[in-house]
């Protein structure tokens, strides 16, 4: 992992519809995200491009959600629960930092839900380049953190969001932009679909 985005070949997505601070969104330079997405037997490997005019990091632990910050949600049990509209023991919020202050600085990321298991996850690989303007991430995620054996055609609930601070004197998540217009963290059913593919 390097944060090399043009090395990917498969599928870029957008990620720049706000789901939460609307108000403090100020447009396409203010935030605004891509990702592409692979796997193979042992990770999970996304890679996001966030457009940001201002990178904001100074939070570390629990709190990372409130600077910049890239999340994916992910369900394990879709089929188990496709109608459920609340969170289970096989919904999975993970969020990274790129780096605190800077992409260049350590990195960290943290799982919040299932909360019996939560708490900093230092076997997810993170790596990033950029700063204000751009940056882009490159994560790899273990499958065993999720104790799933991977193969294809498996389908899970997915999003990716990425956060936005841009106020250096606090920690605090101003706004946020997802894949998925109506996602909703408490409600797997607002998430997208990923299934895996060879």
């Amino acid at each position: 992992l390097d944060g090399v985005w043009d090395e990917w070949k498969t599928t870029a997505y957008p990620a720049r519809a706000v789901v939460y601070g609307s108000d403090e969104h100020d447009g396409k330079e203010d935030l605004e995200g891509s990702y592409r997405i692979g796997w193979d037997n042992t990770y999970l490997y996304l890679a996001v491009k966030v457009i940001d005019d201002k990178y904001v990091q100074n939070a570390s632990g629990a709190d990372i959600y409130k600077g910049d910050s890239i999340e994916l949600l992910l369900d394990t049990n879709l089929e188990g629960d496709l109608t459920s509209t609340s969170l289970s023991s096989d919904d999975y919020q993970l969020v990274v930092s790129p780096g605190r202050p800077d992409p260049d600085d350590p990195k960290e990321a943290h799982l919040y839900y299932p909360s019996n298991v939560a708490g900093d996850r230092p076997q997810v690989k993170v790596a990033a380049i950029g700063g204000d303007g751009l940056y882009r991430v490159e994560i790899a995620i273990p499958w065993s953190m999720y104790g799933i054996t991977p193969s294809s055609g498996q389908r899970y609930g997915f999003a990716v969001s990425v956060s936005d601070n841009d106020n250096e004197g606090s920690n605090v998540q101003q706004s946020m932009v997802s894949n998925v217009s109506g996602r909703s963290l408490t409600n797997p059913t607002t998430w997208a679909l990923l299934t895996l593919v060879k």
